[in-house]
């Protein structure tokens, strides 16, 4: 069985030297950004949909009066039907740029919807974070109750390196490079703020309605000032990082539902290692062992999955199917991972009205999934610069500080030393409905 898995490897590896490299790509932003209109309009452009379906949709839209929203349907309308055990509000879309084949989340923005939000950005590898230029609509978006900030914290904390900054709507303000270079500055400065380089920060302007600088650029009040890429080919910039094959299995599951022919079939994104058909992998915390049936990816049958793969597994010999669920991990049985109630970790806190303070109910979310857990002990504050300990066992920790604390967990959960696994190694910290920091685990006994 393993010398057929890394012969399946081996051909999987000559097979991609020919592709062009996978991108898994997360859309975040204010509710009112535009993400879906301008995502849409993009698919459009790079010739994923075709006309007819496009008007169908522009007519249903002009019934209703929201005229512009055609391009959003094309995103909310291309998923595929099927019938959901659980509906997780994450769009997930394939298309193809010149150098990328890309799966695109498409993360909801509204606030309620954070930790759905959190699910679709537990799988990306690079952002686009999308703001308006139009006067008001920025100022609003990145105000302290508007979810710029709080998407670029989240994102940040699950590990997404690249972040393609979208200002859109330049059209509203007539392409002025002022209010470009200006909301550029301000949220390139706050992403630098939460530990972005600047290499890792690509602005573009464009406006999605229009389709201006999406796949091309033909504005001439654009073109006057603007010599960078368009959004695709800001992503064909984005190097894909390299995915842990060689290490042990394990995936997230991120969708649970019944195929088309009845079969029960688990979604999600394998983070490390490998899986084939016929492999026998153990759920948790189910703990239930598992036997792999199919593996599908973006419709096409696959005989191995690796690494960095987003994919659905048909499954059998699952006991209860109602101990499945989205959040939980699989691994191999004969390397079950370890799930913990007490750990420490090293965190930065964000701009938070009440201090973090011993005792605590606060929420931790690691995979993107949250877990109901308390601060035992806030251990040390740190230094943000250096990470020296400043003082010992504070009596709290307030806005913008760092620090090092315990906490404990109401169920066990998965977390692991950032150091042994950066995978498992990351968490996010939420309060009363806001994030209030985030960091990474460095201790887990």
């Amino acid at each position: 069985h393993e010398g057929h898995r890394a012969q399946l490897l081996s051909v999987r590896e000559q097979d991609a030297k020919n592709e062009k490299p996978s991108l898994n790509l997360v859309v975040i932003g204010h509710v009112d950004a535009g993400k879906s209109t301008m995502m849409g309009h993009m698919l459009v452009k790079l010739g994923e949909i075709d006309r007819r379906t496009i008007r169908k949709y522009q007519k249903e839209s002009q019934i209703i009066g929201k005229g512009s929203f055609a391009f959003a349907w094309v995103l909310d309308g291309h998923e595929e039907e099927r019938t959901r055990g659980i509906t997780v509000d994450v769009g997930v879309t394939h298309f193809s740029t010149k150098m990328r084949k890309v799966t695109l989340l498409d993360a909801p923005g509204h606030r309620d919807f954070i930790p759905n939000m959190i699910s679709g950005a537990s799988q990306a590898d690079a952002a686009i974070l999308v703001v308006p230029a139009k006067t008001g609509e920025f100022e609003a978006s990145f105000a302290k109750g508007g979810q710029t900030k709080e998407h670029a914290i989240l994102i940040r904390s699950l590990g997404v390196k690249d972040v393609i900054l979208a200002i859109n709507k330049m059209d509203l303000v007539e392409w002025d490079p002022k209010r470009y270079q200006e909301i550029k500055r301000v949220v390139s400065g706050y992403l630098r703020k939460l530990g972005y380089k600047n290499s890792s920060i690509h602005a573009v302007p464009v406006s999605g309605l229009l389709g201006e600088n999406l796949v091309e650029s033909k504005s001439p009040d654009l073109k006057k000032w603007y010599k960078g890429p368009t959004l695709a080919g800001a992503i064909d910039l984005i190097k894909p990082p390299a995915p842990p094959i060689d290490k042990p299995l394990c995936m997230v599951c991120t969708d649970v539902f019944k195929s088309t022919t009845g079969g029960l079939t688990i979604a999600g994104k394998v983070l490390s290692g490998s899986i084939i058909p016929k492999d026998r992998v153990l759920i948790l915390p189910a703990n239930s062992v598992i036997s792999v049936k199919s593996i599908t990816c973006q419709g096409r049958s696959m005989n191995v999955a690796k690494a960095g793969d987003s994919i659905e597994l048909g499954i059998k010999d699952v006991e209860d199917e109602n101990t499945l669920s989205v959040g939980q991990l699989l691994c191999p049985p004969h390397l079950p991972l370890s799930f913990v109630s007490i750990f420490t970790a090293k965190i930065l806190t964000l701009d938070v009205n009440v201090p973090l303070l011993t005792g605590q109910n606060v929420v931790i979310y690691s995979l993107g999934t949250g877990n109901p857990a308390f601060i035992q002990e806030l251990t040390a504050e740190l230094d943000r610069k250096t990470g020296e300990v400043i003082k010992r066992k504070p009596r709290c920790l307030s806005r913008s500080s760092a620090g090092e604390l315990i906490i404990r967990t109401r169920q066990p959960i998965c977390v692991e030393r950032f150091q042994k696994n950066p995978i498992l190694g990351r968490i996010c910290i939420r309060r009363g409905g806001e994030t209030v920091g985030f960091g990474i685990v460095v201790k887990t006994d």
